[in-house]
């Protein structure tokens, strides 16, 4: 680990960190610059610590204390094998060089043993022959870690900025369905507020969980997701919304930003309240306050059931792509003895955490 004391010159070029100067600049950046993700923010990396994995800054720094390059890592680990993921990067600014990056990348995983060395590299709709490039220098796509998160596709809602007629250049866009849906709702006197401590946080979570259970899908027990969703929440990481009807909690949204936008990472609601239009509701007041933020794009994600990707298709997004993952095998016969755990852990969130937490 390099020294952490700003005045020390081996706090140049491309230094390992975890103190709290480096990782706040670098949440800056994350959020703020069009190639920065939420996936590369402290808290989201931190949250597989839960895992009983790692993670660490390889940052290369100037004499002026920025940042030039750079990835937000994790050391994926089953008892004494590991694996070194990049789960959207590297962020390579204007004076940085790829290759260089990519270079150091590959010996700190050689430095820490693992059998391989993964990234998911950043950039929307790049040229198709960008794998070919990738294996030119020894890098061939793939991904061989599904349950840590690398987006790759992106269902993104341009928006007109602050000074314009904003909502109705927006409505103008969306689908009747969510015109109208938006419309309803809006006349209930529905509140919708941002979590602002660990409890209001928690109210939004039990939503998530209740939505979970109702529609039979797993997500990630409070117990390993609290802290780091809290963390981002209170380090601006994060915007947790809940929807108040009558005074109680009826909904919530959970909001990550990154690359200068809001992602949506997830929702719930009380589906005994099916005429406030909660869902709409909320998704309106992601994108609001976006144009509010400066953001010019919103996330509103892919995937879900087919109801939940009609929902999301009434807003009228337009779904972009990026390359994917890249990987680099270091040790084929270590490789191969955690593929095989991993892929009986990867199948149940809840019994690979127990698992990783038993032999971390």
């Amino acid at each position: 680990m390099m020294g952490s004391s700003e005045t020390l010159p081996e706090e140049l070029g491309w230094i390992i960190t975890k103190t709290p100067k480096w990782l706040e600049k670098w949440d800056r950046i994350q959020k703020s610059h069009p190639l920065g993700m939420f996936t590369q923010t402290s808290s989201w990396l931190s949250s597989y610590q839960a895992y009983g994995f790692d993670f660490e800054l390889l940052i290369k720094v100037d004499k002026a204390g920025e940042i030039l390059s750079g990835f937000g890592n994790l050391i994926v680990k089953i008892g004494p094998l590991k694996a070194y993921v990049c789960p959207w990067g590297p962020f390579v600014s204007e004076s940085g060089d790829l290759r260089e990056a990519l270079d150091h990348f590959l010996n700190r995983a050689k430095k820490l043993n693992c059998f391989a060395a993964q990234f998911n590299l950043g950039g929307y709709d790049t040229p198709s022959d960008i794998p070919a490039r990738m294996e030119m220098i020894g890098w061939k796509k793939g991904n061989i870690l599904g349950k840590i998160y690398s987006p790759k596709s992106f269902n993104i809602i341009n928006l007109p900025s602050l000074e314009e007629d904003y909502k109705g250049i927006l409505f103008a866009h969306f689908e009747g369905k969510a015109k109208r849906n938006i419309k309803t709702g809006l006349k209930f006197p529905v509140e919708i507020t941002s979590a602002k401590d660990e409890n209001e946080v928690r109210q939004a979570y039990q939503m998530f969980e209740e939505n979970a259970q109702r529609e039979s899908y797993s997500i990630r027990s409070w117990k390993d997701i609290g802290p780091s969703m809290t963390d981002s929440v209170l380090k601006g990481n994060s915007v947790v919304f809940l929807a108040k009807f009558e005074n109680e909690v009826v909904a919530a949204i959970w909001l990550a930003i990154g690359g200068n936008m809001f992602t949506y990472i997830m929702g719930g609601s009380d589906k005994s309240q099916k005429k406030l239009n909660l869902g709409f509701l909320l998704q309106w007041a992601a994108v609001c306050k976006s144009v509010e933020m400066g953001f010019d794009r919103y996330n509103i994600s892919t995937g879900g059931s087919p109801g939940v990707m009609d929902f999301k298709m009434s807003f009228n997004p337009k779904e972009i792509y990026s390359p994917g993952s890249f990987l680099k095998i270091v040790n084929p016969t270590t490789f191969w003895m955690f593929e095989k755990g991993y892929r009986i852990a990867e199948r149940n969130k809840s019994l690979a955490a127990k698992i990783l937490k038993l032999i971390k």
